[in-house]
């Protein structure tokens, strides 16, 4: 009989992605690869002073040329731009 009661357990896996972590995962996922270094970027742009946005802007501009998740960080220049 199907639980209706409206209260479930929820089980997460929590994966650490940060520079130096969970090597192996991110050699089997390039998407995944890409994205923490594009969050890297973001944080060591943030920690050498730049604001947020431009923080951001930087680590995009770096994905596209590096062709770091291309598709997706061109898709968002695009929309800003628009």
């Amino acid at each position: 009989m199907p639980d209706t009661s409206g209260r479930f357990e929820w089980t997460a896996t929590v994966v650490n992605i940060s520079k130096g972590h969970s090597l192996k995962l991110l050699e089997q996922c390039p998407p995944l690869r890409d994205y923490a270094v594009y969050v890297s970027r973001i944080k060591g742009n943030v920690a050498a002073g730049m604001t947020k946005e431009d923080a951001v802007n930087e680590a995009m501009e770096y994905s596209i040329e590096h062709n770091l998740l291309y598709g997706y960080f061109l898709e968002q220049k695009t929309g800003r731009m628009s």
